[in-house]
C-alpha cells in the first residue's frame, strides 16, 4: 500500500511539473471499465489528431506520414480512475502552437 501512495504522489508531482493548458473531465453514462474507457479515449485521440493535422497537398494525412514525430501529435496526460463499471477520466492537454484552447 505505501509503494502505491508513492507512485500516486510521484505521478502527480510529474503531472504538475508539466505545463499542461486545459483539463477536461470524461465523465460516461454507459458503464465502461478501465480498458473500454482507455479504448475510447485513444480512438477519440487518434480521430482528433488526423482532423487537426489535416492532409498534405498530396491528399495523405499527416498523421499517418509523420506518426513518429511528436510535432504531430495532442501531448497529454490521463488518468483513468474507478471501479469496475463507474470509470471516469481526467485529461491534461498540452494547447497546440498556434492554436487557443
Amino acid at each position: 500500500m505505501k509503494a502505491r501512495i508513492q507512485l500516486n504522489e510521484a505521478y502527480a508531482s510529474w503531472v504538475s511539473s508539466r505545463d499542461y493548458d486545459l483539463l477536461l473531465n470524461l465523465n460516461t453514462e454507459a458503464e465502461m471499465n478501465y480498458e473500454q474507457m482507455s479504448k475510447l479515449l485513444c480512438r477519440f485521440f487518434y480521430k482528433a489528431e488526423y482532423d487537426v493535422f489535416g492532409k498534405t497537398k498530396g491528399g495523405e494525412y499527416r498523421r499517418n506520414l509523420y506518426h513518429s514525430k511528436e510535432k504531430f501529435h495532442i501531448k497529454r496526460v490521463v488518468a483513468i480512475e474507478g471501479d469496475d463499471k463507474r470509470t471516469h477520466a481526467h485529461v491534461k492537454v498540452k494547447t497546440l502552437e498556434g492554436w487557443t484552447n
